[in-house]
């Protein structure tokens, strides 16, 4: 018998049951609400990936290593002692309370010394150049009245300007003419000495944001109700620019009564300035939230624009995954202490499919003074038509399996076509047990297929008697 035709005929058929794509438009992710709905790994009481949504410095629709540009305090911690703030206070009172919750810092005198308690943060590096520091503050408990918010920009870590070595500037937030308002005072600190600025600004409600900036040897403090609109209260010309100077936001109570301090502050950010040394994470991971992808859809690739830093920060690898486990990965092969860009589209498998829990993982590496950025995520799915794909397999193995009961050479084909239906049932549909009922279908033909030339080589026949 001429098996040439049917080996033909299984070709073309083994061909037409390949599976069609038809590409979608791509679902671009550039938005703070997408971003802030993924998941970010967290050390040291702060996330190590950020966005815009938790730490202010960072550029809207941006990811990015963290860094002290800026802190809405999403993190909880116990104590206010993190990986981005020390702690700075001042005669600490018979009780006190300083603690990152429900996103805000919120600091709390009970009782005081005579002369004065001081309670605060001061970021773990310095910034230089022209800066623009602001935060939102918030007297959360009416005290006494000499209670007040004062945030210091200065050369030393420390709660007031006193010392022979200590310049910088500082504002304070008092307690104001009525229940609900603040009285506003700027001063400069030259050799631990205050000077005050101007005069005083009476009647500012609370909560209130106050802003202090820096350009050449040109000093400013600013004040606003919304953190938009902001009105300039005082201005001054110091001998020299301050530089390599500490943000320390503090809480103080003057005087010696039994009458509580409380205050929220928040979204502190740094609008312009140098961050020094050390001031960014040297690593952290940042997950997409998950996203569908409905039957016959399946992955097509990932794609992600992303600004370069100035030298070795880098994506270090990016993976995607299905309910946590990793489906396809890419990871970087870059020498020390250098990027080695662009990073490359995750062209992912086919074969990705889920009614949900597909995520993407982004593992970033810095060496703690710069960074790199995920500016936008476009992930591309393609359709795919599956309909004649069962026919068109299960024909060819009913077709090829009877056929190679009587001709030999059809078993291989049989047992290549068994391979190619669970390889395709796993992939596509999935279903595992169809898979390795055709898995072993296939291994036995094969086995089958030798038996039945070995016997033959050695001459072994059944007669029937």
């Amino acid at each position: 018998m001429n098996v040439r035709p049917f080996i033909f005929f299984a070709i073309v058929l083994i061909v037409s049951g390949s599976v069609s794509a038809q590409t979608e438009p791509a679902e671009i992710w550039a938005t703070d609400a997408r971003y802030s709905s993924g998941t970010f790994s967290e050390s040291d009481g702060s996330r190590e990936v950020n966005g815009y949504d938790c730490n202010r410095g960072i550029q809207s629709d941006r990811i990015e290593l963290d860094s002290i540009k800026g802190d809405s305090f999403c993190v909880s911690d116990t104590d206010a002692d993190t990986w981005k703030w020390d702690l700075v206070q001042t005669d600490t009172g018979e009780s006190f309370d300083r603690q990152i919750t429900a996103g805000n810092l919120s600091l709390r005198i009970e009782t005081n010394n005579a002369g004065g308690d001081a309670l605060g943060i001061g970021s773990r590096t310095t910034y230089s150049g022209d800066w623009d520091f602001r935060i939102w503050a918030y007297r959360s408990l009416a005290g006494g009245v000499v209670d007040m918010a004062r945030i210091n920009v200065l050369n030393e870590k420390i709660s007031f300007c006193t010392g022979a070595t200590v310049d910088g500037i500082f504002y304070d937030a008092r307690v104001g003419s009525g229940a609900n308002t603040f009285l506003l005072f700027a001063f400069t600190c030259v050799n631990g000495v205050q000077v005050l600025i101007g005069s005083t600004t009476d009647s500012i409600q609370n909560p209130i944001w106050l802003r202090m900036s820096q350009r050449g040897v040109e000093i400013s403090w600013w004040y606003s109700i919304d953190g938009m609109a902001w009105t300039l209260d005082e201005r001054t010309i110091l001998g020299s620019a301050l530089n390599t100077v500490f943000y320390i936001p503090t809480i103080i109570d003057i005087g010696d009564d039994a009458i509580q301090t409380r205050f929220n502050m928040d979204d502190f950010y740094i609008s312009s300035g140098t961050l020094d040394s050390g001031g960014y994470r040297d690593g952290g991971t940042w997950n997409t939230s998950a996203f569908e992808v409905d039957s016959p859809q399946r992955v097509g690739w990932i794609d992600y624009n992303h600004a370069l830093s100035a030298g070795a920060s880098c994506i270090e690898n990016v993976t995607l995954l299905d309910n946590g486990d990793p489906i396809e990965y890419w990871q970087a092969s870059f020498p020390l202490g250098v990027c080695a860009p662009p990073v490359p589209p995750l062209e992912a498998l086919s074969n990705v499919t889920a009614d949900d829990g597909i995520t993407v993982s982004f593992t970033f590496f810095g060496d703690g003074n710069q960074t790199i950025s995920v500016r936008y995520i476009a992930v591309t799915k393609v359709m795919v038509d599956t309909s004649s794909l069962t026919f068109l397999i299960l024909f060819l193995i009913v077709f090829l399996f009877i056929v190679g009961i009587f001709h030999e050479a059809f078993w291989f084909v049989c047992a290549l076509v068994c391979f190619i239906a669970a390889s395709e049932f796993t992939a596509l549909y999935p279903n595992t047990l169809w898979a390795f009922v055709f898995v072993v279908m296939g291994i036995m033909l094969i086995v089958l297929m030798f038996a039945r030339a070995t016997g033959a080589k050695l001459g072994i026949r059944v007669v029937k008697t």
